[in-house]
């Protein structure tokens, strides 16, 4: 069929501790070994993913989309784009259907994350 997956990876804590207790993996090395990652796949969230699962999404060319204010909604914190995209994850931006405007979902990713890693301006995250 050579389809992809489009799936939410590791927004809360929760989903971690799940994965960990009936699996005795974290959630993306559970999707590897499933054979759901990969370049036509889509990890939506990655909120609470570790460098080692952000590797793992690097290597097999998965995007992770960042959703931030769903994200801020559930209250489950706020992705690091910053350190996927240095690690060489492809990373987009989505709404998760909290807005349909996109330039205000932008907004809010660059202010939550430049507070959260409290860094002046994200090109200064080199």
């Amino acid at each position: 069929m050579n389809a992809g997956f489009h799936i939410h990876v590791a927004e809360a804590q929760s989903d971690q501790d799940w994965a960990l207790r009936h699996g005795g993996k974290r959630v993306v090395e559970r999707l590897k070994q499933f054979g759901i990652l990969g370049p036509r796949s889509i990890a939506a969230h990655c909120l609470h993913v570790n460098r080692r699962e952000m590797d793992l999404l690097a290597e097999t060319r998965t995007a992770a989309v960042h959703n931030p204010q769903s994200n801020l909604n559930n209250a489950v914190g706020i992705a690091n784009v910053v350190e996927l995209a240095k690690r060489g994850v492809l990373v987009g931006l989505g709404t998760d259907a909290m807005t349909t405007n996109m330039l205000e979902e932008l907004r809010v990713a660059l202010g939550r994350n430049i507070c959260a890693r409290r860094i002046p301006r994200l090109d200064s995250a080199k």
